[in-house]
Parts: C-alpha cells; structure tokens; sequence
C-alpha cells in the first residue's frame, strides 16, 4: 500500500470513531484525564476504536492508536481550513501579531522521536489551538511520525511558510 492511502485509509478511521465519541462526555472525561498516554489502553473508548475501527490494521498503526485516541479526546471542534501543519502556525488574535505555537516549542516538537516523547507537546498545543483542529491532516501525520523524512519536513516546510510576515 502507497503512502498516501496508508494515511488516509487509517486517519479515516480515526476520524469517524472521534465524529461518534465527541458527544459522549462519559467517554470523553475518561480519556481526557489520561495523563499517561498508558492509561488510555483501559479507556471504554479505545476499546470501541479497537474492536469498530481498526480491526486488522497494520501492526504500527495499532502500537501508536492510544496516543493518537487520547490526543484526539482533546479536541472538541474540527476545523478544515487549513492543514494542521499550517494551523501551527497561525497568529494571536489579539493583535500582536505573535505566533500561537512558538518556534522554540514548534523546535522541541519538531525533535520528538515518537509518538511517546511527542505526546505530552501536542496535548499543549492542542490546547493552545483552542482544541480546534483539521483532524484529518493531524492523524495523517501523526501515523507516520516516525519518518521524519514524511512529516517534519512537511511541517517545517508550512510552518515557515506561513510565519513569514
């Protein structure tokens, strides 16, 4: 299977089990208060993810789906305007013309190895984006995160892009 329609056949997944949970708050509180991203294995939520939406996926897929599920718990609105590489870049609406996500903290994102050491960045900046995202876009990258040929590169590329003024 090609890249591409790795990505967007499992991200697709993602997306419809999070349409079907973002109005469950039982669910949700659950998961939310998943500091450790461990604790989500035990979650009512991922268990549905597991037995309705990645039944027989690709081995990777299901090691890293409990980071991607509990990051996902995060996010109440989706937001497809832009891809979530150029979300990261977006400005403060408060007029000062600041980056939302700075380029020191976009720096340490940008050298987390896995999903595991990423984790605890994105729950920030999933915040910090109003936990509004393009959720497609973001389960995309996040299911090849560990080739950084893919991913970094591309977000670093419309990170740039768009903080130019």
């Amino acid at each position: 299977m090609k890249r591409q329609q790795f990505k967007k056949i499992y991200a697709s997944s993602f997306v419809d089990w999070w349409n079907r949970i973002v109005n469950d708050k039982g669910i949700l509180a659950g998961m939310k208060h998943c500091t450790l991203p461990e604790k989500i294995l035990f979650e009512p939520g991922f268990v549905l993810l597991c037995n309705f939406y990645l039944k027989d996926m690709d081995k990777n897929v299901m090691e890293n789906a409990h980071y991607i599920a509990g990051l996902l718990a995060q996010v109440k609105n989706e937001k497809n305007d832009k891809l979530f590489a150029e979300q990261l870049a977006q400005r403060r609406k408060d007029g000062s013309n600041d980056l939302l996500i700075s380029e020191v903290r976009f720096r340490r994102l940008m050298g987390c190895k896995n999903l595991k050491e990423l984790y605890p960045f994105m729950r920030r900046i999933i915040a910090q984006l109003n936990n509004e995202l393009n959720i497609q876009s973001f389960c995309e990258d996040l299911l090849v995160w560990q080739y950084p040929e893919w991913t970094r590169k591309k977000w670093a590329l419309k990170y740039y892009t768009n903080t130019i003024d």
